[in-house]
């Protein structure tokens, strides 16, 4: 089978079993199931990660950090389409449809997000984040915030390769 979309996804020793738990099985949970899964470690642990054959699960044998992780599962992607997933997120289970979708019927889009759903241990919903869909309010904050949260991001893997893939930053990846 010839992917075209693969998910990605840094697991740091910081991150509680039950986050990561519920993170991977609402991506295991989509509308669309046809996707690598590939999930790397960062340090010396050994999660208890779900068995799936979608699932490409690779560990660091030091803490590396995220930028570093999550290029490490870039180059490893065989996907076309990469979306990305943190560990203590939860997707709607139509996310990577939606986005793909739009990504392959809009060849002059390289990335797509959303809003994002704030819930509270128990799932229930606590508020909203609204993403501008506007390139001028996409932009306006640009040195002080990032419009399009990390957590909902689809791209072009020619795309991020071409930008110089994740940096290294001290205050996140976006």
């Amino acid at each position: 089978m010839n992917l075209k979309l693969s998910v990605i996804m840094s697991i740091s020793p910081d991150e509680t079993e039950i986050n990561y738990i519920n993170s991977i099985k609402s991506i295991l949970n989509q509308t669309k199931n046809d996707f690598e899964f590939i999930i790397i470690l960062d340090g010396k642990h050994l999660p208890n990660i779900p068995r799936d054959d979608r699932i490409v699960l690779l560990k660091n044998e030091k803490r590396m950090g995220l930028a570093y992780s999550l290029n490490r599962a870039i180059d490893l992607a065989k996907g076309d389409f990469l979306a990305r997933q943190d560990s203590d997120d939860i997707s709607t289970s139509n996310r990577l449809e939606i986005q793909y979708s739009c990504l392959i019927n809009n060849e002059d889009l390289d990335l797509v997000g959303s809003d994002t759903f704030f819930i509270d241990s128990s799932n229930n919903l606590i508020g909203r984040r609204y993403t501008p869909l506007i390139h001028k309010d996409l932009i306006a904050k640009k040195f002080s915030q990032i419009e399009v949260p990390h957590p909902t991001w689809m791209f072009k893997k020619e795309w991020i390769k071409k930008i110089g893939k994740y940096k290294n930053l001290m205050r996140g990846q976006d």
